[in-house]
């Protein structure tokens, strides 16, 4: 098996985790709103001593609600979001240190400008001629997720507090899935599925980049 096959497969193995370890929370926080919805309408067929009991129920209702749908579930989306760029940092970071140890020992990724993902995108395109296209639709879409994971890291989501204020409003408002509340960050399952689905066409991008005779200067694992 090659050096290749074996990288391929571990950031595979992944992937498939980060996929896996999304979907089975976002098929639970379902399940827990239908038994809620379901809750709820079959109030007006139970027997209560009085108004009071039924507004306590109802109430009690209410802010389990509220507390799935704004709380738990918005929570757990920022973690996959956060856990999506922490992955493809990391898998990028990786492959370019092993192209580096293999091929280009006189030059570490940390010798290029910049930092995080695009420090890694440069170094495997510009030093390792690697062929990937940064202008790329899912890679566009990574890099706005870049900053999403900043906004809910550096500033808890609060579109205002981020760096640039203006611009983050402008992702929020015109990407499917993302949406503002009170003026924090409202992330949508629709959100994550589309961003696991260009996470994977990046890494099948970059595995297969790799790959010696598909970049300009043989290099490759």
């Amino acid at each position: 098996m090659s050096m290749m096959q074996i990288v391929k497969m571990h950031y595979q193995f992944k992937f498939d985790h980060v996929q896996r370890f999304s979907s089975y929370f976002e098929e639970h926080f379902a399940e827990e709103t239908k038994a809620l919805e379901q809750q709820a309408e079959t109030l007006g067929g139970e027997t209560f001593d009085g108004d009071d009991e039924r507004i306590n129920v109802e109430f009690n209702l209410i802010d389990e609600r509220y507390e799935l749908d704004t709380v738990f579930v918005q929570l757990f989306r920022r973690s996959v979001v956060v856990m999506i760029h922490g992955y493809l940092e990391a898998m990028l970071d990786g492959v370019a240190r092993l192209i580096a140890n293999a091929h280009v020992p006189d030059m570490e990724p940390s010798d290029v400008a910049g930092r995080g993902m695009q420090r890694s995108l440069t170094y495997l395109t510009k030093v390792c001629g690697v062929r990937i296209d940064p202008n790329g639709h899912a890679w566009i879409e990574l890099e706005k997720l870049t900053l999403l994971r900043n906004l809910i890291v550096h500033a808890d989501g609060v579109i205002l507090r981020a760096r640039a204020p203006g611009k983050m409003g402008n992702i929020v408002e015109h990407t499917a899935g993302l949406g503002e509340r009170s003026g924090e960050l409202v992330i949508e399952a629709e959100y994550i599925r589309s961003m696991l689905t260009n996470l994977g066409k990046a890494v099948d991008e970059v595995m297969s980049a790799v790959v010696t005779p598909r970049n300009d200067l043989g290099i490759g694992l």
